[in-house]
């Protein structure tokens, strides 16, 4: 072998009647094999819908023999039927919806039609679908039309598929074909890829209908019986010029047998001859021979090489090589007329370079190497050694000045021999875009170059396809305007000075690699660029773009503060460009490589004011107060100093000072209209404030809005923001109502026997000036007294007690109700502080705290009877501390406090007053409500920072420090800073305990409560004296209801007169002496179960002289008293807390 390359010469085969290759069985009951796993094809169409006139090319995945060509892919339609050979360029996109008879030399060829006709995929259930298979034959596809239709208004279902295997089988597959409508005629059969022969399926084709087709049916088209052995191509390795004058010739050949059975044993042999006939007289055999004996297997193939030799031809000879297969006929075959083959050029003496064919990519780009196949033959029986090659890229099929070498170089060539080669060509760099053809040139053919050849005029071959050569196109596709820090949001500013984020979008729309590019940034005022004058930002280099690819290039800059020539840069609207630049790179255009982003807004640093949040209560009452809360942000790149920010009520989402102006309450009752405030750069401020909505403001839904820097007269506010357009949020919807309808007044003074009594009551709210009043019906008031329609209750009292009822007020459709417990006394009664403690002073805060007292006659008078108050506090003659001090924290002040009611009851008890930290934690609740058993109870203590304004960080932890809760209450979880106790109390008494909280800073402070329980309806009652006289026997029994089977009395206060005792069982007993003092005798009495008091009543017993007592008895004015007394309606069961610092 004297090649360095790969040499080959494809022998064209005698063109030999082909039909016995292929015969068609049909089998029925076949089980059909649905595909269960197979792939969806998707189908194009140039036209109409693509499931009725689509079509797809799809790969087979392996090499298909068929007819004596091989195959690697299939072009599906919708209509039932597949081809194998392209088609020509008027039939690139049609469906081949009309069938037609096969063999047919029309288009399409090659056919594979398992059941052609005009079809559609238009059932809801179609589906085109492949799947590979591995079975028996090697390699297989299957195709299935499943659920398929007919074209128009029919309603089949036809289910079927082809099967094609790398042994060159096919088999269709029938399933369920039914349906009615349009009448199918269809064709069935398959025909070779020149439409010349081919095998019919069914008998019925090409009018084959639906019931033609049997269900669960295979027609399979494979060999006829026996073997049948063809020539595939017989190659001609070299002709080398041996001893002896004489030829050394190498040989391979390339056999198949298609036939169902093997071929054992048989031999071919060579042969010289002068044309194209074999003749066995006259044809040289070339020796040794026969070749062989070779076998092949049923639908195998074989590839056998041999060397031969034969006497060198005469100087003007000109000579085929021939190859007979199966010689001496040892293979009995089906088909015996495809066993001869001859080459369709002679050799001849001497050198004749053949340029045969040349291909390449179509696709390449500058600089890009590219494997080229060139094809050529030495048709001469002497060596031409070593060869020059060339290939040209050429506009047309001549070779000129204009066209452009990518290969030169020499290969060495044999005599005879065919050269396959594929070479390295190079693309240069400054190659234009377009398409360009191929040509091959041998020898510097056609003038006579190196080598003397019998022919010149064979030298050059063009080639059928052609090479589309890219050049990169460069593209920006956008500029875009980010903020500098992460997430990187498009920025509403561009700060001079500050760092801005530019990112382009750029891509490469050519065909060729661009390698390497930069992408420069530019400022620009207007929409040109002009790199010579503009603002240069910076640049990215080293990138590199493939063919199509795009990538986003970011750049951070900062943006300078002077132009060129050191001109500052004026705030105003700009143009960021980015220009994308290929070094040394050829582009099909320039004109795209540049883009800009929208007008961006160019401005000097500063604050920027945004509120977050407004939210408050969704229902109000005109004239009242509402808390509301919102957060501010500054979102500016400078600090705000301090700027004020305002609530009002908007009709609209648009918030502006022309609304209405909400009134902020401060903590002190004083009103302003603004708070003020201060961020830093990225700060948000939280803020809590209460407002008024002001009397008069006409119902209806506002939004609640909050203004931050309001603009003054001048129209923009105190600080110079990024944007001053942004100042202003719509938060929650408030709907305002009349002012909410309530009686002004929650308690009474109390009453005295025989004194007149004359209170106004009065309300607001609703429609003023038009108020209704009336006890609620099935309520009493105390015997004596009455409540006309104007609110007033008056009269003269005649039964000591403590009365409950509620008060009705109603003012158009608005009503409105208020309970009192209104309390009747003698002439005197005992008085109590009903608190044992007191809040502590926060240091430099306002303090406002007021001494609840229970029993005795209002008004009431409090003095401090020791111990000296903090500097700058107060206490008030109605028992108020108010004020402020300095004191240093940690100050304790011990203060007796008198109180003394209008009849001259009088109590006195120390108080511990402490002064706190500001930044202390407080829990500000002082009593809790009394519980009653059975009834649901909820109630809730709070904790604050101790500075006004500043919330308590949270986490707050609670716990229960000491004591115990009433059975049945329990605090819910929280970590906010309120704690609600809540359930249903289950035992009487009074529960005393303490409560922590902590907050997120470790801040603690402490609280003691006690919580009374007791039951929903025990009263005292019982007939006590109110008059006594000297010498008196004095028997009384007091009982307790409802009745208890257990119960223990006991004196709590007071004293009762001189010889009367009061037993454990309620009974008041004895004789008043001689020498008892003319006066009144006050004292509470309290009954208790299971160790725990339920119910208590104040009395009054009064030792009078024989006459008195004698008008009394005449006018009917004992005490003669039931019901429940003060102490009975709970009013001391409201428990204050002491307070512990911590």
């Amino acid at each position: 072998m004297i090649f360095s390359t790969r040499a080959a010469l494809t022998i064209l085969l005698v063109a030999v009647p082909a039909s016995a290759q292929y015969v068609a069985t049909e089998q029925l009951g076949i089980p059909y094999p649905a595909l269960s796993s197979g792939a969806p094809v998707t189908l194009s169409a140039i036209a109409g819908d693509p499931v009725d006139r689509g079509r797809a090319t799809i790969p087979l995945g392996f090499t298909f023999p068929y007819y004596g060509r091989s195959y690697t892919q299939i072009i599906v339609t919708a209509n039932g039927v597949a081809f194998l050979e392209p088609s020509s360029q008027a039939n690139q996109g049609a469906d081949f919806s009309s069938n037609l008879p096969l063999p047919n030399t029309s288009e399409p060829n090659g056919t594979l039609a398992p059941f052609w006709d005009d079809l559609s995929g238009r059932n809801a259930t179609s589906v085109l679908r492949t799947q590979a298979l591995n079975g028996s034959h090697g390699k297989g596809l299957a195709i299935e039309w499943a659920d398929w239709n007919a074209f128009a208004t029919s309603t089949y279902t036809l289910n079927f598929q082809i099967r094609l295997w790398a042994d060159g089988i096919v088999e269709f597959y029938y399933g369920s074909m039914v349906g009615s409508g349009t009448t199918l005629t269809a064709t069935v059969g398959i025909e070779n890829g020149a439409g010349t022969i081919g095998v019919t399926g069914k008998s019925c084709s090409p009018s084959c209908k639906v019931a033609d087709i049997a269900t669960n049916s295979l027609i399979t088209f494979g060999p006829a019986p026996g073997p049948d052995v063809s020539v595939v191509a017989l190659l001609v390795n070299s002709l080398t010029p041996a001893a002896g004058n004489t030829l050394s010739v190498s040989t391979t050949i390339k056999m198949r047998n298609f036939g169902s059975q093997p071929a054992n044993n048989f031999t071919y042999r060579l042969y010289l001859s002068d044309d194209t006939q074999f003749d066995p007289l006259s044809d040289v055999e070339l020796t040794p021979t026969p070749q062989g004996p070779v076998s092949i297997p049923a639908l195998g193939s074989l590839d056998h090489t041999a060397l031969t030799t034969v006497p060198r031809p005469g100087a003007s000879a000109s000579v085929y090589v021939l190859a007979v297969v199966d010689d001496a006929n040892v293979v009995a075959e089906s088909n015996e007329f495809n066993n001869l083959a001859a080459t369709s050029v002679p050799y001849s003496t001497g050198v004749d370079l053949v340029a045969q064919s040349i291909s390449g990519p179509t696709l390449g780009g500058p600089n890009e190497v590219i494997p080229v196949e060139v094809a050529f033959s030495n048709q001469g029986i002497d060596p031409a050694g070593n060869v020059p090659v060339k290939i040209y890229l050429s506009t047309d099929n001549q070779i000129d000045a204009q066209d452009t070498v990518v290969y030169s170089g020499t290969i060495n060539v044999a005599g005879g021999q065919n050269v396959v080669q594929t070479v390295n060509a190079t693309l240069p760099s400054g190659i234009a875009a377009g398409n360009y053809l191929y040509i091959l040139q041998l020898d510097d053919g056609p003038a006579v170059g190196t080598l003397v050849e019998s022919s010149e005029l064979n030298n050059v071959k063009v080639s059928v396809g052609t090479i589309t050569a890219k050049q990169a196109d460069l593209q920006v596709d956008g500029v875009a305007v980010l903020e500098a820090i992460t997430p990187f949001a498009p920025a509403r500013y561009a700060f001079l000075g500050e760092q801005v984020r530019l990112q382009a979008q750029v891509s490469n729309i050519g065909g060729a690699t661009a390698n390497p590019v930069s992408v420069a940034f530019y400022l620009s005022d207007n929409q040109t660029l002009n790199a010579s004058t503009d603002t240069y930002l910076g640049q990215v280099t080293g990138l590199s773009f493939a063919p199509g690819q795009a990538q986003t290039v970011n750049f951070t800059a900062t943006l300078p503060t002077t132009g060129l020539g050191g001109a500052p840069i004026a705030p105003g609207y700009y143009y960021f460009f980015a220009r994308a630049v290929g070094l040394n790179v050829v582009e099909i255009s320039a004109l795209n490589n540049i883009n800009k982003s929208v007008p961006q807004s160019v401005r000097q640093p500063a604050p920027d004011l945004l509120p977050l949040t407004v939210n408050g209560p969704v229902l109000v009452g005109s004239g009242e107060a509402m808390p509301v809360n919102c957060s501010l942000a500054n979102v500016g790149n400078r600090a705000a100093g301090s700027f004020p920010y305002r609530y009002y009520l908007s009709a609209n989402t648009i918030v502006t000072e022309d609304d209405v102006l909400l009134p902020i309450v401060q903590s002190n009752g004083q009103e302003i209209n603004e708070r003020t405030l201060s961020l830093a750069v990225g700060a948000t401020q939280a803020q809590v404030d209460v407002v008024r909505i002001p009397k008069g403001t006409p119902p209806g839904t506002y939004y609640l809005g909050v203004l931050a820097d309001p603009p003054g007269q001048s129209g923009v506010g105190g600080i110079a923001e990024v944007d001053e357009s942004n100042n202003g949020l719509a938060g929650v919807q408030v709907t305002v109502i009349d002012q909410r309808l309530a009686v002004n007044a929650t308690t009474l003074p109390d009453a005295i026997i025989g004194l007149p009594y004359d209170v106004q009551l009065s309300a607001t709210g609703g429609i003023s000036g038009d108020y209704s009043f009336a006890l609620k019906t099935g309520d009493l008031l105390p015997k004596g007294l009455s409540l006309d329609t104007k609110g007033r209750l008056t009269g003269t009292p005649e039964e000591a007690g403590a009365v409950g009822f509620t008060v009705q007020v109603t003012t158009g459709a608005a009503a409105a109700e208020q309970r009192f417990a209104l309390r009747v006394v003698k002439v005197t009664s005992s008085i109590a502080f009903a608190s044992t403690t007191l809040p502590p002073i926060v240091r430099l805060a306002q303090y406002d705290v007021k001494l609840p007292v229970l029993g005795g006659r209002a008004p009431y008078l409090f003095t401090v009877e020791s111990g000296a108050l903090p500097l700058g506090i107060n206490l008030a003659p109605d028992g108020t501390f108010s004020g402020a001090t300095s004191a240093p924290v940690g100050s304790q002040f011990t203060l007796g406090i008198r109180v003394r009611d209008s009849v001259g009851n009088a109590e006195q008890r120390d108080f511990l007053l402490v002064v706190a930290d500001a930044a202390a934690l407080l829990i500000t609740t002082a009593d809790l409500a009394p519980a009653k058993t059975g009834s649901q109870y909820a109630a809730d203590i709070s904790v604050v920072s101790a500075t006004p304004g500043v919330p308590a960080a949270k986490p707050i932890t609670w716990r229960v420090l000491q004591g115990q809760l009433p059975p049945g209450l329990a605090p819910e979880p929280s970590s906010d800073d309120r704690l609600i106790i809540s359930g249903t109390a289950t035992a009487t008494g009074a529960y005393a305990f303490t409560i922590e909280a902590v907050d997120a800073r470790g801040r603690a402070d402490t609280a003691d409560y006690v919580l009374l329980v007791t039951p929903t309806a025990y009263g005292i009652g019982g007939q006590v004296p109110g008059l006594v006289g000297r010498g008196q026997v004095v028997t009384a029994q007091l009982g307790v209801s409802p009745m208890l089977a257990a119960s223990k009395w006991s004196l709590r206060d007071g004293r009762l007169p001189p010889g009367l005792t009061f037993t454990p069982e309620g009974l008041i007993t004895g004789t008043i002496p001689d020498e008892a003092e003319y006066q009144a005798y006050n004292f509470t009495v309290q009954v208790a179960t299971d160790g725990r008091v339920i119910a208590m009543r104040s009395y009054g017993i009064q030792v009078v002289d024989s006459s008195q007592l004698a008008a009394s008895k005449r006018c009917g004015c004992g005490a003669a008293e039931s019901g429940l007394g003060l102490w009975g309606l709970g009013l001391l069961a409201i428990a204050r807390r002491r307070r512990r610092r911590s």
